[in-house]
């Protein structure tokens, strides 16, 4: 769709400001996200590791390096 020129754009006119309509302000919501009112509880004890074998970690790594050359090699499929 062509873009119409005209020499005198129609201007928009400004909208009165919040403390000229006599509207009190908006209050925000979200004050409390930052500064929550209590502060957030400490872990009782640190998030003890799932045990995996060596074996099992060697099959991922082998999986994710066998997922990797294929997308590259996708990539340059002619």
């Amino acid at each position: 769709m062509p873009y119409e020129f005209s020499e005198h754009e129609p201007e928009l006119q400004p909208d009165a400001g919040g403390s000229r309509s006599g509207v009190p302000p908006r209050k925000h919501t979200g004050a409390a996200v930052l500064d929550p009112p209590v502060p957030p509880r400490r872990p009782l004890s640190p998030i003890p590791s799932i045990p995996v074998s060596t074996l099992l970690k060697i099959l991922a790594v082998l999986i994710l390096v066998g997922i990797g050359v294929a997308a590259f090699l996708y990539m340059f499929k002619g």
